[in-house]
């Protein structure tokens, strides 16, 4: 297997384009300085977390079972993780300059209202 190593000069190139992402939304006045940090930090760690773990699963002394205990393990994760997020994004209203997306917003707002409860 061939090894990929980014290096500390990848990972410079990539917070500094965060930087120039918070300056902008600095800049614009978006306030979103804050979330852009803590998802940065965040992202950092999971992908550090989940490289790690792969790396101990995709080497040649490693039994499958252990591959496939990880996919049995993110599969829930990953549904549990959806099912979250939709219940929050779906009672936002729809704010957005694109039509397409106000349009379908609107319309799966109009179909879920029109759905008697307990359905």
């Amino acid at each position: 297997m061939t090894d990929v190593d980014i290096g500390w000069w990848g990972l410079a190139a990539s917070l500094l384009l965060v930087v120039v992402v918070v300056a902008v939304s600095s800049a614009r006045r978006l306030r979103l300085e804050a979330d852009l940090v803590v998802a940065t930090v965040r992202a950092v760690g999971q992908l550090v977390l989940a490289g790690w773990a792969l790396t101990l699963l995709l080497d040649d002394d490693v039994s499958i079972a252990w591959a496939w205990l990880w996919v049995a393990a993110m599969v829930p994760a990953a549904a549990w993780s959806a099912r979250r997020r939709e219940s929050s994004v779906s009672a936002q209203p729809a704010r957005t300059n694109c039509p397409t997306a106000r349009t379908v917003a609107t319309t799966r707002s109009a179909s879920t209202d029109a759905v008697p409860p307990g359905r």
